[in-house]
């Protein structure tokens, strides 16, 4: 097969915009046409990519496998690859294509595609300790530079196993109620604030008499959270008390540019009781959380814990979530 002649007959001139059709003849029931003034269009296609869908894996786990398809029209081998939106979570190390017509040099993923969708696997290995939320673009390109993309959400879900994510924990049972977690953070005791053997829910307990009674943690990175997701939980057995409110945990001050509190506040009577409510301030900006949880209860103890996810506050008491709010 020539272009031009290979003969000694050969052909001097110039030869534009050749075309074989296989199968159909063009023109074949006219008498006759006008040729082309525009160049034919393109036969090629771009390749195709199936949607997939968002994903939630458990932190230092590597996911199921998450399969799609590709096609291609022009029947050809295509590059995939796989950009993360923070490598930081999940990098190049932790993510592998598979399938039977999937091959890899080491460094580069080509899947040989044909006009009959093609399977391809993909399973995502995070980085160690990871958590978060992050979005995965798959890329599939042809030899022709024609590119198609599937775009999909991947949540990391935190946990706390062996309590490596715990930065405080006072079980209260030692004379300086000292933290226990791995960041043994310095407790500061003022006023009268003591140990009371044998009275707190699992043995000891911390005991304030209401007189500027206090403990005091330096605030360092391990309580800076900024828009992340924790978690603040503790048990408590309220007395009676007259004041217009009565603060159980304080994080900064209304002082600062941020600043947590956990605290009754009087809506009935003195004596008779207040209301739990949650106070966050964020650059001068208050978010006030108000429950339906009466504080005077002066027999039993109870569980208060304040978790924040993806931006809500969520409060329980007693296991059970009293309320939610947009942080």
């Amino acid at each position: 097969f020539t272009i031009g002649s290979a003969s000694t007959s050969h052909f001097q001139g110039y030869i534009d915009e050749l075309r074989i059709i296989k199968g159909f003849a063009v023109w074949s029931t006219e008498s006759s046409f006008t040729p082309p003034s525009i160049p034919y269009s393109s036969s090629i296609v771009a390749p195709t990519i199936s949607s997939i869908a968002d994903q939630t894996i458990n932190e230092n786990t590597t996911s199921s496998a998450i399969n799609f398809t590709v096609t291609d029209t022009n029947v050809q081998a295509l590059t995939i690859t796989c950009i993360s939106s923070d490598e930081s979570i999940l990098n190049a190390n932790g993510i592998v294509f598979s399938g039977d017509n999937v091959y890899s040099d080491g460094s580069t993923y080509t899947v040989a595609a044909t006009t009959v969708e093609t399977s391809v696997t993909l399973t995502i290995t995070p980085e160690t300790d990871q958590a978060g939320y992050i979005f995965l673009t798959i890329m599939v390109t042809d030899s022709d530079n024609m590119t198609v993309s599937s775009s999909f959400s991947l949540t990391i879900a935190a946990n706390n196993n062996d309590n490596r994510r715990t930065v405080l924990m006072l079980h209260m049972d030692d004379d300086l109620l000292s933290d226990s977690s791995s960041k043994s953070h310095t407790i500061v005791i003022n006023g009268d604030a003591n140990r009371a053997m044998g009275q707190g829910k699992f043995g000891d307990a911390a005991y304030f008499d209401g007189d500027s009674d206090y403990l005091e943690v330096n605030v360092d990175e391990d309580f800076q959270w900024g828009t992340g997701d924790f978690t603040i939980d503790f048990w408590i057995k309220t007395e009676i008390y007259d004041n217009e409110s009565e603060h159980y945990f304080s994080l900064g001050s209304s002082t600062n540019p941020s600043s947590l509190d956990i605290y009754r506040i009087r809506s009935e009577a003195p004596s008779v009781g207040g209301k739990l409510t949650i106070l966050s301030v964020v650059d001068g900006n208050n978010t006030t959380i108000f429950t339906p949880v009466l504080m005077n209860d002066h027999e039993a103890w109870h569980h208060i814990a304040l978790t924040r996810k993806n931006k809500i506050f969520y409060v329980f008491f007693d296991g059970s979530k009293i309320t939610n709010m947009a942080s």
